[in-house]
């Protein structure tokens, strides 16, 4: 019986191994994607503040949703996208 355990053992501690790296993988891809975020948001929030639409044009989706107070609000490219929010953001600064 005590063989027997001595038989599994290395592979249930090959299997914990395993199982504790593709947790850390997970967690450190949970990571990074967070900080992806939070570049993005940060890239718009400099960007809205100083005007320079440039700063997060590079974000903007082939085909991206605007909804303004002035009353923009369609769906638009993204190269109309950079144009309304240049024009609206130099409206009200």
């Amino acid at each position: 019986m005590i063989k027997n355990y001595f038989k599994i053992l290395p592979t249930i501690i090959i299997l914990l191994i395993i199982l504790c790296n593709i947790t850390a993988l997970a967690q450190s891809e949970n990571e990074l994607q967070k900080n992806n975020i939070k570049s993005v948001f940060s890239e718009f929030e400099h960007g809205i503040k100083t005007g320079a639409i440039k700063e997060f044009s590079n974000q903007l989706m082939i085909e991206t949703y605007i909804s303004l107070e002035n009353g923009e609000s369609a769906y638009y490219s993204s190269n109309q996208s950079f144009y309304i929010l240049k024009d609206f953001l130099q409206s009200y600064k």
